[in-house]
């Protein structure tokens, strides 16, 4: 039996068989376009005009929530490094992927983050896309379910609250002085 599940996205969860905590996190949307073939980008004003250009994408990857549920998306690339190889190669216009995947994954690999901060790579957020939350679920038939719901939640709250805190600090510092000549 499965307790707990993490990294739920808020359109994923299914409330009948769990309790569902606070969201941890939010991600947010972007789209990259190759700047080879695209030298000033690709403008979108909504995910409705995505339908208008080729998709690229990783295997195993869905498209529905951003309106692309029929809309063609060659989902071969098997990482990043192929999927930005399909982009420059001109398989494809753009890709789509989580900002908070791009920096997350660029902080761990240097190599993908130089791929992904290269000149060559246009990265723009994605407009009318709403963050995704994620969530801990945990299985009702839990012996110790609300117990440790309560607790993730308290955990939850209690470090967006120190994470408030220490941002109001950063707003408050003085700026730095300006680079001597």
């Amino acid at each position: 039996m499965m307790d707990i599940v993490i990294n739920v996205p808020t359109a994923q969860i299914d409330p009948e068989p769990f309790l569902v905590s606070e969201s941890y996190a939010e991600l947010h949307s972007a789209y990259y376009v190759s700047r080879k073939h695209r030298p000033d980008g690709i403008g979108i004003a909504s995910l409705e005009d995505l339908k208008s250009y080729r998709l690229c994408g990783l295997a195993g990857n869905l498209y529905d929530s951003y309106g692309l549920k029929n809309h063609p998306v060659d989902s071969g690339a098997t990482n990043y490094y192929a999927l930005v190889g399909k982009l420059h190669s001109g398989r494809c216009d753009m890709f789509l992927e989580k900002q908070e995947v791009v920096a997350g994954l660029s902080d761990i690999d240097q190599e993908l983050g130089k791929l992904f901060a290269s000149e060559h790579l246009i990265g723009r957020t994605l407009p009318e896309d709403s963050p995704i939350g994620l969530h801990f679920a945990i299985s009702k038939k839990s012996a110790q379910a609300d117990a440790i719901i309560r607790a993730v939640n308290r955990f939850i709250l209690g470090s967006r609250a120190e994470a408030a805190k220490t941002t109001k600090k950063r707003r408050r510092l003085p700026a730095p002085p300006p680079a001597s000549p």
